[in-house]
């Protein structure tokens, strides 16, 4: 019988303390499983780095500001280093710089949080065109990221902004020399550096004179066909023609005079404005040593809606006077890759999957010598039928068409042709290929000691008898400010050992805040609060 007055003596179960007892031992062993699985899980599969520097920009952001243009409202980012901002950063749109105290007034952002896959090689080979995390070769308690460019057993040489390979035998080259080509579009996509957006053009400019970027190429025989809209950001072909109608692209690009003379008190009309070539500029630096060499491998890239059911788009690119053209039948629904100057050139036509008016985001590129045809995303051709050997075409085309010829050079790169439909043409954008600086140059340029010992051609080691020797060569995107293999004094490469994985995921940009956000103060930092994450820069690395 349970006694229950109040002098009773409360009773102790065994049996309920051995199970608090199991109950805590469980828990602690949970919490160091638990921790346990977190070290394998970063010492041997998935780590997270933060990216410190721009050496990656604009594929992966260190440091850096996002800035809004004030004049033309375009977005880019500007890199902020481990000091101050870069003092007046400079819109690559509309070449606006910025103020000190606008510049100052633009918040500081860290750098992308990244995913790497540590075990992926092992199971296999590094592939030319990853992004890799390696312990830096001059210090091995440093973490590098690049994108691996050289493989071990070949012979390596950066030309005219460009990657050519040989292979090695027994230590010589091999064969034939051949450009490095990405592997696919989405590789191709990743590593576009932004020219030019007509979305976001200076409305204010073109109201005082500045020429329109895209502009209506009739000959002096036929009439204008295409009508700019939209303050010049659209171009509408209302009738159908009988003759290719164009319009081209021309780089007209805003110099620090231009801009002090439209921001005067009494600003005048503008001069005459030539066009100049597309260079290797980089927003994200914003320095000098930018915008040094020509660039040819183009890309163009545009919304277009037709409205009847035959009819012919073509969109063209043109490097050193060579163009390249991607012809769009509509009627029988085929597309077709030309180089008028290289007859043997000759893919198939590929059904495209649909026929007649619509509206599709094109894309044609030309790079490393090859053409990609993008149609709502998606390729058109396989990429093993349209590459083409050089064509010596890799010098700027220097003579200045007049307006009205239709004889277009390198002033005037990029063209979209309609015959046989309406058509508007909306969602402009001019892109480049990544510009790999020859080491050369840049040691004259930063006066590196002779010790330095990157040269080209340079040669890769590939061992058989021991793996770890293998040696791989690593540069950045952001070329002209990228502590890469062409910097580096004791060693000019990575060897197999030294890697640590491939970058695979960007799981946490810097966040956005609202602008009703409040500073929360917590100790030596702060944070603002609420934010919402960047989804947009939340996505697989390329």
């Amino acid at each position: 019988m349970l006694d229950t007055s109040a002098t009773a003596k409360p009773t102790i179960n065994k049996s309920d303390s051995l199970s608090n007892f199991e109950s805590f031992r469980e828990t602690v062993e949970s919490i160091a499983v638990a921790f346990m699985l977190a070290f394998i899980f970063k010492t041997f599969l998935v780590e997270a780095f933060v990216i410190p520097t721009g050496s990656m920009a604009p594929t992966l952001q260190g440091r850096h500001q996002d800035i809004f243009c004030p004049q033309c409202h375009h977005q880019y980012r500007v890199g902020a280093g481990d000091g101050p901002p870069v003092a007046s950063p400079r819109c690559p749109n509309c070449e606006y710089r910025l103020t000190a105290q606008q510049n100052l007034a633009a918040p500081v952002y860290s750098g992308d949080r990244i995913l790497v896959n540590k075990f992926l090689y092992d199971f296999k080979e590094p592939q030319r065109w990853d992004v890799i995390v390696f312990k830096f070769p001059e210090d091995a308690k440093t973490n590098y990221i690049k994108r691996l460019i050289g493989l071990p057993g070949e012979q390596l040489t950066i030309r005219n902004g460009d990657i050519h390979t040989a292979k090695l035998v027994n230590g010589e080259p091999s064969g034939n020399e051949e450009i490095a080509r990405k592997p696919n579009h989405k590789k191709l996509i990743a590593m576009l550096q932004e020219v030019y957006a007509n979305d976001d053009l200076h409305e204010g400019f073109v109201k005082q004179g500045w020429p329109l970027r895209w502009q209506d190429w009739s000959r002096p025989d036929q009439d204008s066909a295409w009508k700019p809209e939209n303050g010049g950001r659209d171009y509408i072909i209302a009738e159908s023609t009988t003759h290719e109608a164009w319009i081209r692209y021309q780089h007209f690009v805003p110099t620090l005079n231009d801009w002090a003379d439209y921001l005067s008190p009494a600003p005048q009309p503008f001069g005459v404005v030539r066009p100049v070539p597309i260079k290797d500029d980089y927003a994200y630096n914003s320095r000098d040593l930018d915008g040094k060499h020509w660039v040819g491998d183009l890309v163009v890239e545009a919304e277009i809606a037709t409205t009847a059911a035959d009819g012919v788009v073509t969109l063209e690119l043109i490097k050193g006077g060579v163009k390249f053209q991607a012809m769009l039948d509509l009627q029988s629904g085929t597309a077709r890759l030309v180089i008028p100057v290289l007859p043997s050139f000759q893919p198939d036509p590929v059904t495209l999957g649909w026929q007649g008016s619509g509206k599709h985001k094109i894309l044609f590129a030309n790079v490393d010598n090859q053409l990609t045809l993008l149609v709502d995303g998606q390729p058109v051709f396989d990429p093993a039928m349209t590459r083409y050997n050089d064509l010596n075409n890799n010098t700027f085309a220097e003579v200045i068409p007049e307006r009205g010829v239709n004889e277009p050079s390198d002033f005037s790169p990029a063209g979209i042709a309609v015959r046989g439909t309406p058509a508007t043409v909306k969602h402009l954008r001019i892109l480049r290929d990544v510009y790999y600086i020859n080491p050369e140059e840049l040691i004259r340029a930063h006066a590196i000691s002779d010790e330095h010992k990157f040269r080209t051609p340079i040669r890769l080691l590939d061992s058989n008898e021991n793996d770890d020797l293998d040696q791989f060569l690593m540069l950045g995107d952001n070329s002209p400010r990228s502590s890469d293999s062409r910097y580096w004094t004791k060693q000019s490469y990575v060897e197999r050992r030294q890697l640590i994985g491939k970058a695979i995921y960007i799981f946490w940009p810097h966040a956005w805040n609202f602008d009703w956000s409040f500073t929360v103060p917590l100790g030596p930092l702060s944070f603002d609060f609420p934010f919402y994450p960047n989804f947009k820069r939340m996505t697989l690395i390329r």
